[in-house]
């Protein structure tokens, strides 16, 4: 089966797409922004919409109100208008919602989170005509989320418990598998690389203080080997780059450069063209 491409909608995207086709991107990954549906008409004008719903105006896995966890009518019009093949989230507890259900007075927080998270998500596949696939989060000392949902166990046995796919971010894993002391292999290795449908593929940073952290900067030499060998251990069907757009790395040139973009698209399809 042949691999789609896909990148983040950002203004670079968009210009160099007035510029040149780029016949072998299949996809715009949206929204990046609010409110989305101006970005998902945008990209449209181009490409299909690859629809990744993270927030109050989409879905919020995590959210301790059942009434919180998904907006029905703007993630239907989302799909609708992105045509996308299936439909991307967090798998994802913040401090705030893990104390709102219990969390720091559980003796069993672990399971606490697994059948809350569950919860929500059979709420989000009851309300979607795609199917959902779940995406690995970065853990980090000091951000405000919960490791649980970290755990190469924990996402192994949920994705089987609720039968979702996986969006295996490579910039997410190589950073939770730093601050919870695993080795990276070993890390990525206890993940479920059999559900996997989409690669996340982006660049960490190790800073002083901090360690690894989650930076979006451009692909490395050794990311491109680890996409390669990914490939040719899941059943991947798409690769997001997800370099430019995202908007807390916004009007900054060294996460935002066309040349730096169209650079890794070319690699991508490069990589993808030899598999």
């Amino acid at each position: 089966m042949t691999i789609a491409l896909a990148a983040n909608y950002s203004p670079q995207l968009m210009e160099l797409l007035a510029e040149d086709p780029l016949e072998f991107l299949t996809y715009i990954k949206v929204p990046l922004t609010s409110p989305p549906q101006g970005q998902i008409k945008d990209a449209r004008r181009y490409r299909p919409g690859l629809l990744h719903c993270w927030g109050e105006e989409s879905i919020i896995l995590g959210a301790a109100s059942p009434d919180k966890v998904i907006n029905r009518e703007n993630v239907a019009e989302m799909v609708e208008l992105t045509d996308t093949p299936y439909v991307s989230t967090h798998l994802n507890l913040t401090f705030t919602d893990f104390a709102a259900i219990g969390g720091f007075d559980c003796e069993d927080a672990y399971h606490l989170v697994y059948d809350h998270l569950a919860g929500n998500t059979f709420q989000v596949k009851s309300c979607l005509n795609r199917d959902l696939i779940l995406e690995n989060l970065d853990f980090t000392h000091g951000r405000p989320a919960s490791a649980i949902p970290t755990n190469p166990r924990f996402i192994s046995e949920f994705l089987a418990e609720v039968d979702c796919g996986l969006l295996l971010d490579i910039g997410h894993a190589q950073v939770s598998a730093w601050h919870l002391g695993y080795e990276f292999t070993d890390y990525l290795k206890s993940l479920p690389l059999d559900r996997v449908v989409e690669l996340h593929v982006h660049a960490p940073r190790c800073l002083p203080g901090q360690g690894l952290i989650d930076e979006h900067l451009p692909l490395r030499p050794k990311d491109y080997d680890l996409i390669r060998w990914l490939i040719e251990h899941t059943p991947v069907q798409t690769i997001s780059l997800e370099y430019g757009g995202a908007k807390e790395f916004q009007g900054d040139p060294e996460r935002n450069s066309k040349a730096a973009l169209y650079e890794q698209l070319v690699q991508l399809r490069t990589l993808l063209d030899r598999a």
